[in-house]
């Protein structure tokens, strides 16, 4: 894309440091792991990045869009979020935890691999979204359902784990 300050690209997997030539900046993201169609994706927007590192050196990308720092605080509680949903559910499954976060207060989310996508935010009052959109790492994202009526293998897990 053409190198435009403010704007990035982020993607499944872990990132590689972006590449800049003649004005044009290259994002690459590497997904060691199997992943279904439906949980891949780019956004590329004006957004601020901010990495870090879980305890085991996982990298971490936060993305979010104009008007979205207002759900900072609430992703900033991703490592203790993982550490308690790992506690009852194993190591966490991936190389890489990151969430992508849109302005708006309606709260929910969508759970592409290790990138869960949040397009209203996270309400105040719904870390509970972070926990479930985190949930679906280790189960839901394993199940693609075959009929809406399958949905509760991989929804209903999720629940009982924001109910944890």
């Amino acid at each position: 894309m053409p190198q435009l300050p403010g704007w990035a690209v982020v993607g499944n997997g872990v990132p590689a440091p972006p590449v800049v030539r003649g004005g044009r900046e290259t994002f690459s993201w590497t997904e060691d792991h199997p992943i279904a169609s439906y949980l891949t994706g780019v956004v590329i927007d004006r957004m601020t990045v901010h990495t870090g590192h879980l305890a085991d050196g996982a990298p971490v990308v936060d993305a979010y869009t104009t008007g979205a720092e207002a759900a900072k605080p609430f992703e900033d509680r991703l490592p203790e979020v993982l550490g308690f949903l790992s506690s009852r559910f194993g190591k966490y499954p991936f190389s890489s935890a990151c969430g992508i976060f849109y302005p708006g207060d309606a709260g929910g989310g969508f759970e592409m691999q290790e990138r869960p996508v949040y397009p209203g935010g996270v309400a105040p009052e719904r870390l509970t979204d972070i926990v479930h959109e985190r949930a679906h790492q280790w189960f839901g994202d394993s199940v693609a359902v075959a009929r809406w009526s399958d949905i509760c293998l991989k929804e209903c897990f999720a629940t009982y784990a924001e109910w944890l």
